[in-house]
């Protein structure tokens, strides 16, 4: 029967060692975090309706336009004011809407969310005021 002679395992530095523990923690966190942020990303996307105005200007591209026909200049002189909504300021932009929710920023301080339905108030919060001369005089 032929002896086992032990095997001479390769014995690494314990500098090299740490480096490499090192890298491997390293590269693990950057894959972890990558895939947190895919995660988070998808996760706040929200796929907007074709009639929601979800941002400023309606798109990233600012367009101002959206997808909606049911005004054109055979009915424009028919179209009639639904409701207002009064807030303590003047608001110089227009609303944001998604999901039925008209959002809009008052110069009082205050971001309303409103129905867009029925222009009910949803919710307010105050978010703070600056003063002239940015103030608009509306």
């Amino acid at each position: 029967m032929m002896p086992i002679l032990p095997r001479k395992i390769a014995k690494i530095p314990q500098g090299k060692l740490s480096r490499m523990r090192l890298l491997a923690l390293l590269l693990m966190a950057i894959t972890l975090i990558g895939t947190t942020a895919v995660v988070m990303y998808r996760s706040t996307v929200t796929r907007a309706a074709g009639g929601d105005w979800s941002t400023y200007l309606h798109d990233p591209q600012r367009s101002n336009a959206g997808s909606d026909t049911t005004l054109s200049p055979a009915n424009a002189g028919q179209v009639t004011l639904n409701w207002a909504f009064k807030t303590g300021g003047p608001i110089a932009a227009t609303p944001a809407i998604v999901g039925g929710t008209a959002y809009v920023g008052s110069w009082d301080g205050y971001e309303y969310a409103l129905d867009a339905a029925t222009g009910a108030q949803k919710w307010k919060t105050f978010l703070g005021q600056t003063t002239a001369p940015c103030y608009p005089q509306l």
